[in-house]
């Protein structure tokens, strides 16, 4: 990561739910809801998240990943 990280990615609380509070762009909404170091900014996120299919895709994202690697573990490709 660079000298200029995005505010969500801050260990400062209080900076992180308000650049989360302050997001409308969705796509990063998504991101953050992936992706931020800090739980409550992540559910902030989702909380401003209404495409119900996006939803379900961020719940299932960590079963996935799981997923995927027990295959490539066992080396399993169906």
């Amino acid at each position: 990561m660079g000298l200029f990280k995005p505010a969500w990615q801050s260990d400062n609380e209080e900076k992180v739910l308000k650049a989360v509070a302050n997001e409308t762009d969705k796509r990063k909404l998504v991101e953050i809801a992936l992706k931020a170091p800090l739980d409550n900014a992540r559910v902030e996120a989702i909380k401003k998240i209404n495409d119900q299919s996006v939803l379900f895709n961020i719940a299932t994202s960590d079963y996935t990943t799981k997923l995927a690697e027990i295959r490539r573990y066992y080396d399993i490709t169906s």
